[in-house]
Order: C-alpha cells, then sequence, then structure tokens
C-alpha cells in the first residue's frame, strides 16, 4: 500500500511539479524552504516574478528531477498609501424627534390611518409591519407603520494635526485588518496641505512572506 502510495505521489508531483516565486519587489531576510532548490540568498534584493526556490533539482547521478517546490521567503517590502481628507467634513445624526405615519393594508393597498401632518426637511425613514392570523393562517390584512426620525447636519473643520490623528487611526485599521500577517518594520507619516484639503502619504516598510507557487510545464 506506501509503495502505491508513493508512486502516486511522486505522479502528481511529475504532473503538477512547480517554482516559488516572488509577488513583491523587496530584499530577502529568510528563507524557510521545505521542498525545492532556494537560488536566492539573505539579504538579496528580488523583483516581482522572480523565482525564489526552484522545482527542477539535479541529482547525484546528474539526472534531473521535477519537484513541487514549496517555501515561506520573506523580505522587507516597502509600501507607500495615501489618503485625501477635505478641510471641512459634513455628517448627519439622527435627533430624538420622530412621526409615525400608519397605514391599513389590505392586499397590496395602503389606506392612511393616522393623522401625522409633522414633517422634517431631512429624515431617515423604517418601515415595520404586522398581519392578522386566523388558526395560524396569515391573512392579507395588516398595520404598517413608517417612523421618519429627524436627521441634522453638522460641518466640521478639520486642522492638520486632527488629519494627522486620522491617518494615524487609518494606519491602524489597515494593519489589524489587511496586513495582519506582516509586521511593521518602519512607518513614517506626512501630511501635505493644500487648498482643498488635506494629503495624507504614509510610507512603510513592511516584512512579509513574498512565496507564490506557480506550476510550470515538465516540457519547458
Amino acid at each position: 500500500m506506501s509503495s502505491i502510495l508513493s508512486y502516486l505521489s511522486t505522479f502528481l508531483v511529475y504532473i503538477h511539479p512547480c517554482n516559488v516565486k516572488a509577488v513583491k519587489d523587496g530584499v530577502i531576510t529568510q528563507i524557510q524552504a521545505y521542498n525545492g532548490r532556494p537560488v536566492v540568498t539573505k539579504g538579496s534584493g528580488v523583483v516581482n516574478g522572480q523565482l525564489l526556490v526552484s522545482g527542477l533539482d539535479e541529482t547525484k547521478q546528474g539526472d534531473m528531477r521535477y519537484l513541487r517546490a514549496d517555501a515561506k521567503v520573506f523580505a522587507d517590502v516597502s509600501e507607500k498609501r495615501t489618503l485625501s481628507l477635505p478641510k471641512k467634513i459634513t455628517y448627519s445624526t439622527v435627533t430624538d424627534n420622530y412621526v409615525d405615519r400608519k397605514n391599513f393594508r389590505f392586499l397590496w393597498l395602503d389606506f392612511p390611518c393616522s393623522l401625522a401632518f409633522k414633517s422634517y426637511d431631512n429624515f431617515l425613514s423604517t418601515v415595520h409591519g404586522e398581519n392578522l392570523f386566523i388558526n395560524d393562517v396569515v391573512l392579507p390584512v395588516g398595520l404598517k407603520i413608517r417612523t421618519d426620525r429627524e436627521l441634522v447636519t453638522t460641518e466640521n473643520s478639520v486642522s492638520k494635526n486632527k488629519a494627522e490623528e486620522i491617518a494615524k487611526a487609518d494606519c491602524i485599521l489597515y494593519e489589524i485588518f489587511t496586513k495582519n500577517k506582516s509586521k511593521v518594520i518602519s512607518k513614517q507619516i506626512s501630511v501635505k496641505e493644500n487648498k482643498d484639503g488635506y494629503r495624507l502619504t504614509t510610507d512603510y516598510i513592511f516584512n512579509e512572506n513574498i512565496a507564490d507557487q506557480v506550476d510550470f510545464d515538465v516540457t519547458e
């Protein structure tokens, strides 16, 4: 049984050999090769698409063998993020003021059954309804209530210091949710002011795994 599994494993490797290539530019800091022949060394600068670990190796007898190369290759990678921010930010909030508008519902028709004349220039609406039941049978008769809640608009000015705080908060979210598998080596935030607002730039260096398995044809 073990010989059959060994044969199948060898057959699959032959059919689907692969190299490990870089998915980003960077400077190699660590190579963990599980299978295959590393062709780069620690401290080497590499570019996107460059071969890192070869799936083609030479035996002691001088024959070539095909492998399914597998490795983690860590590198220091440069990355720049930019964010534009206006000098004035407008946002809306819900107040405690609201009005309910009730409608009697029969089949697909709605009939107003409350006198609610109050209205707001800006509002947020939510709708909910209830149908009548008889012996667990839903009847096409019910009540629909639309609640309009008042919205007020507020405008705040953004200072340069506030813009920098926003940039720092944006970086934290990016590092936690997008780059959670990477290590921050360095981070430099700059804020440039223009007539329309601010341009926030963050220059990063991350240490991350840049290895990617890429299949190749044995006839190549």
